[in-house]
């Protein structure tokens, strides 16, 4: 990809692209594909995304972004300021289902503009891009690109829109993959530390269990997650392929 003053490219080429949008196509949980969509937006010269898979077609309604990588903090202060639900922003992303470039300037004369801009400009966020992409639900589904650089250029948006599009198909594909097995807190915290690199030996003297013990327990962790081996079993978790009792618990929250 050719360098561009200010971190931009005029247009991202999709050979630079394809492979950021291969890894999104690949994400095998939610925690990987924020990795991929996060990487594919500073392919494009963004240094931050928010990703909402479905915004109501009412104005003035509440939502909360799907994935992002703007601190929850500020995330959590536009929810609660209701900044998300008045943005004229989104009233023009609802009415015309087009892309909207934006200046993060504090005196911008809309005072809704103007508070984003301020909970935005610790991050060193100058300016931002909209995009309305192909939805997997009946709403509305947006990704945003923010700069820390300059006001993104028109030839951004079409590189934002892929990365949109992608994005809410995977998601899509994720929430239709069967839920992944559940191992209890203790065959959890052994299959960590066998990630860690301990041996069954190792892990019993850790967890205060006999090696009996640890040993039966791997074998009901290799039975649950419906692999031959350990090394399976643990690339199966680096994969994001495999629940706990407490990450099952959170994602209800």
């Amino acid at each position: 990809m050719s360098e561009h003053s200010g971190g931009f490219s005029p247009t991202s080429t999709f050979s630079a692209l394809a492979p950021k949008l291969r890894e999104i196509s690949k994400s095998a949980c939610s925690i990987q594909l924020q990795r991929a969509v996060s990487e594919a937006v500073h392919c494009i010269g963004f240094k931050y995304f928010v990703f909402a898979s479905s915004i109501s077609a009412e104005e003035n309604t509440k939502f909360y972004p799907t994935i992002h990588t703007l601190p929850a903090n500020v995330v959590d202060a536009l929810v609660s300021r209701g900044l998300y639900r008045s943005n004229p922003v989104l009233t023009r992303l609802r009415q015309s289902n087009d892309a909207v470039v934006v200046s993060m300037n504090v005196a911008d004369p809309n005072p809704v503009i103007a508070e984003v801009s301020k909970l935005l400009a610790p991050l060193g966020i100058v300016g931002a891009a909209l995009v309305p992409v192909l939805s997997a639900t009946e709403n509305l589904s947006v990704i945003g690109g923010y700069s820390c650089d300059r006001v993104p250029p028109p030839g951004t948006v079409s590189s934002l829109r892929l990365i949109g599009t992608a994005t809410s198909l995977r998601l899509l594909e994720l929430c239709d993959l069967p839920e992944p097995p559940t191992l209890t807190e203790k065959q959890a915290t052994i299959l960590q530390w066998a990630a860690a690199g301990k041996s069954n030996g190792d892990i019993a003297e850790i967890v205060g269990l006999t090696r009996r013990n640890c040993e039966y327990h791997m074998g009901e962790i290799l039975r649950k997650l419906g692999v031959a081996t350990r090394g399976q079993a643990i690339a199966a978790l680096m994969a994001g392929r495999v629940q706990s009792p407490i990450s099952a618990a959170s994602r209800e929250k």
